[in-house]
């Protein structure tokens, strides 16, 4: 614990704040205020967020970074689930102290990342996740959170039916036929039964479809049809050739046209 303690005081001989940058308003709402593995504990490592620096109060001491900005892109374009923002700030000798904020059907909490040397010098505490002590904070999140991941899993419901058979869906089913008007008496084409390759999941002009081949047994090259169906929008496109002139059916944009063609082609005209 002695040297534990000392190599802490040896890391905030160098940890004073600088001057700088500060949060906005909006910023501070959302995020400011305290931070502690147990928020009705006293004595325990306390994490701050204040407009223009960023805390650490272990054992009575302090390490602070200023210069403090928020960063919503700080993993690109694949950040890890529920993270929300990454509050940066600079300590006195130049290195970073982030709280890296994440939330979920919880809350919302921090995780410290630092130069290695305040990292060790922290020990068991800079693994920790530190709970906002702002409760009412944390039920607003907690209950956007779990909205979220309601809406998320009615979609992966919906994208799983969409994959296993598409026309279980009743208002998919009823969109598929309208679109084929008379063909819709066609067994093969109706029930999607015949030869199909692996369905897959498709984004076509900034929306996401399942894709469908299929063809009549025996004859698949003078009968078969490629389609984009969403289950989740009640959307049917498609390409469908039955021994007549191929049509377009469900009236597809443009894009949408091009992209069906495309498939097409792969599939039933390759090497032509």
């Amino acid at each position: 614990m002695v040297m534990r303690t000392t190599a802490i005081a040896l890391v905030l001989a160098a940890s004073g704040a600088a001057h700088g940058a500060a949060l906005d308003a909006d910023t501070m709402r959302n995020f400011g205020g305290r931070y502690a593995i147990d928020c009705a504990a006293t004595g325990g490592v306390v994490l701050r967020v204040e407009p223009d620096v960023l805390v650490i109060d272990v054992r009575g001491r302090t390490i602070t970074g200023a210069r403090v900005q928020a960063s919503y892109s700080f993993f690109g374009q694949n950040p890890p689930p529920g993270f929300a923002v990454a509050l940066q700030s600079e300590l006195r000798d130049g290195k970073e102290l982030i709280f890296l904020v994440h939330q979920d059907a919880s809350g919302q909490r921090v995780e410290l990342q630092a130069d290695p040397k305040l990292m060790a010098a922290l020990g068991a505490m800079a693994a920790q996740k530190y709970r906002d002590c702002d409760d009412e904070r944390n039920r607003r999140v907690g209950s956007a959170a779990r909205g979220a991941s309601r809406q998320e899993t009615a979609g992966a419901r919906a994208a799983a039916r969409d994959m296993s058979d598409p026309l279980n869906h009743p208002g998919l089913k009823q969109a598929y036929l309208r679109a084929l008007g008379p063909r819709a008496g066609l067994h093969w084409l109706a029930k999607l039964e015949g030869p199909s390759p692996e369905r897959q999941r498709v984004r076509v002009d900034g929306s996401e479809y399942t894709q469908v081949a299929v063809c009549k047994a025996h004859d698949c090259f003078d009968n078969n049809a490629v389609l984009l169906l969403s289950a989740e929008r009640g959307v049917v496109y498609g390409k469908v050739l039955d021994r007549q002139s191929p049509v377009l059916i469900g009236s597809p944009p443009p894009a949408v046209a091009a992209a069906l063609e495309r498939s097409w082609r792969d599939q039933f005209r390759q090497g032509r």
